[in-house]
């Protein structure tokens, strides 16, 4: 973990030397003068160093309060122990007032942003303060204009693609649903395809939805045709990362093809069929397509994807000198004008019960598309709780005792995370980090059972003098710290 002072004195201490090396006197008496006002000793009593100071992007700022969006019923109150900062982002604030309204583009939507940020040159300037930092307004209003545009339409970009992983933002949350305007349930493929492997068409075109999300959220594979902000190399040095208007980019530009050549860029160029398996064929296997046909059905699907609905178009990916990267032709992006972007009109999003990823969209057969997951989804409403209890985790603990310690009904303010009370028992320090479970109370409590369990059989003591607790696979890791032989427990 980082210490922030011990890293704020290693800087100071680091800018001392430079400057130090940097200015060589050449008169004794000044350079020993100057070594020792330029002493960290002596920078620790000077009034002038306060810091470290850390500044935050305007922009994910100052927004609506987590609590009232908690009172309101969008968020649900567990988020309030993810989010760390009080208020959520002023612009995803702007962004979800517009769609509430209804569908619009992504090129409306930039659109109603800069009109509303136009008209307010406070809110402007607290939002998009790199733009007021590179053009004034008065000074350059064109050009601030346009700056502001191209800032605006890079954040919105930002926004829909935020990874599965990925806690906060609008669609993490389950407040913003993308719709592929082109992907009708009444087209030949879906008609085809719903029959031969019995599912319904609905069915079968939020499935082909949610692989198109997992390209555009995990890959970055959305093509702006404005300013190709996913389709080219950004360096360093570039206007507009120096400016802040886009952070650095390393996996971009990337491209979909369905079958690699040998010539091809792996690192710039993914496939969908190829020799190993891939997300696509583990799709085709959870929707029960028969083996011998996946093939035909992943081949029949990037023909109506590229060809007939155009969601997948031809790109160039090019470098920052907007020239072609070599090695990647025939690439594809998701094209960025044929979205369609609303607020979800379900609360709450779907998540794997094993590796916890989420979807906005109710998966096929209830599969989770995660690649070698094949565990189900439950809906996850983030208003109303979970459906399913959430499953604890702890290295520390059995999984035997740890499914006991779930399914046991906890009293009012009791809770299993380090740090908390427990009735009967003493308060424990946080020994095993934010997830502990209730066993660990042992270590400080003289408690000879736990949930009506003898705890005897759990703990020996190691050969250091440390408490260890059995599981099925023998020792656990041993308790961090000394533990004093009067604080010891005795067990057995």
């Amino acid at each position: 973990m980082l210490n922030p002072i011990l890293f704020t004195e290693r800087v100071v201490q680091d800018f001392l030397r430079y400057q130090l090396t940097a200015y060589p006197f050449a008169d004794k008496g000044l350079y020993a003068q100057m070594r020792q006002l330029l002493n960290l000793e002596e920078t620790r009593r000077s009034p002038l160093l306060k810091g470290p100071y850390v500044s935050l992007s305007r922009t994910f700022e100052e927004g609506i309060a987590v609590a009232d969006a908690v009172k309101e019923g969008w968020l649900h109150p567990h988020l309030t122990q993810l989010i760390s900062h009080p208020h959520l982002s002023r612009l995803r604030a702007l962004v979800h007032e517009r769609l509430q309204e209804g569908y619009v583009s992504l090129g409306d939507l930039v659109a109603w942003l800069d009109d509303r940020l136009d008209k307010d040159d406070s809110l402007s300037n607290a939002l998009a303060p790199e733009v007021w930092r590179a053009h004034r307004k008065a000074g350059a209003t064109a050009e601030h204009h346009k700056a502001r545009k191209f800032f605006l339409r890079a954040q919105v970009l930002r926004e829909l693609t935020i990874g599965m992983r990925q806690r906060i933002g609008l669609e993490p949350w389950g407040r913003l649903s993308v719709t592929y305007t082109p992907l009708r349930a009444t087209d030949a493929f879906f008609s085809k395809w719903s029959d031969r492997i019995e599912m319904p068409v609905d069915e079968l075109l939020r499935g082909v939805e949610l692989l198109l999300d997992r390209e555009r959220r995990n890959s970055h594979l959305l093509l702006d045709r404005e300013n190709h902000i996913f389709t080219r190399y950004w360096r360093e040095g570039m206007r507009e990362i120096q400016r802040g208007f886009l952070p650095l980019l390393p996996d971009v530009p990337v491209g979909l093809v369905l079958r690699r050549t040998p010539t091809h860029n792996e690192n710039r160029i993914r496939q969908w069929l190829g020799k190993g398996n891939s997300i696509i064929r583990q799709a085709a296997d959870k929707w029960r397509v028969p083996e011998s046909l996946r093939t035909e059905f992943v081949e029949e699907l990037w023909q109506y994807l590229t060809k007939d609905a155009c969601v997948l178009v031809d790109v160039r990916l090019l470098n920052s000198k907007n020239e072609a990267l070599p090695n990647c032709a025939d690439a594809h992006q998701i094209d960025g004008d044929v979205l369609r972007i609303s607020a979800s009109e379900k609360r709450g999003v779907y998540r794997c019960k094993t590796c916890r990823q989420t979807a906005n969209r109710q998966p096929p057969r209830m599969k989770c598309l995660a690649f070698n997951c094949t565990f189900p989804t439950a809906r996850h409403d983030r208003r109303h709780g979970a459906e399913t209890p959430r499953r604890r985790q702890s290295l520390q603990v059995g999984s035997d005792l740890r499914t006991a310690s779930a399914e046991r009904p906890h009293a009012p303010g009791e809770s299993g995370s380090a740090g908390q009370n427990f009735p009967g028992q003493s308060r424990l320090p946080g020994l095993f980090g934010q997830r502990t479970e209730s066993i660990a109370v042992c270590l400080t409590g003289g408690a000879e059972q736990l949930h009506g369990k003898p705890t005897g059989a759990l703990w020996h003591e190691s050969r250091n003098g440390a408490w260890v607790l059995r599981g099925r696979r023998g020792a656990r890791p041993e308790v961090p710290g000394p533990v004093r032989q009067k604080d010891r427990l005795q067990c057995g």
